[in-house]
């Protein structure tokens, strides 16, 4: 199948491009507490307050390339490509997949039927028992 490196390619983690711990973090909202934030050494990442709006419209974009090519072909998987802002470049790695002890490995093509990928929201929760309700 032409596609399936879009479905068993590495993960993001094994990428480099997501952290689990900074995740964490996040959820357990850390990184608006300005407690926790003023403990942080002066050069820690979370304090570079980096505009990661411009990069994320910009990932969006060679996502819907991407897509265009799977769908469209002739050349169904570009691969991993990593674009270099201050120079312009854009290499193409070789396909390497996730390392042997990566976690998440048996989760491709699962969707969300094994896992929540997130925790419980009691707020949604609450607003969806709402609406069940009116509709009854």
């Amino acid at each position: 199948m032409h596609g399936r490196s879009l479905l068993a390619a590495g993960c993001l983690e094994c990428a480099g491009a997501y952290n689990a711990s900074i995740v964490g973090m996040e959820r357990e909202g850390l990184l608006d507490d300005p407690s926790y934030l003023a403990q942080l050494e002066q050069n820690d990442v979370l304090l570079r307050h980096e505009n990661v709006f411009p990069f994320s419209t910009s990932l969006a974009a060679f996502e819907v390339r991407q897509l265009a090519a799977l769908v469209l072909g002739p050349i169904h998987n570009l691969g991993d490509q990593n674009y270099h802002f201050v120079t312009g470049a854009l290499d193409k790695e070789p396909e390497r997949g996730c390392d042997s002890k990566c976690l998440f490995t048996s989760l491709v093509g699962t969707a969300d039927s094994l896992v929540r990928p997130v925790s419980r929201d009691p707020a949604a929760e609450k607003s969806r028992e709402a609406r069940m309700q009116v509709k009854n």
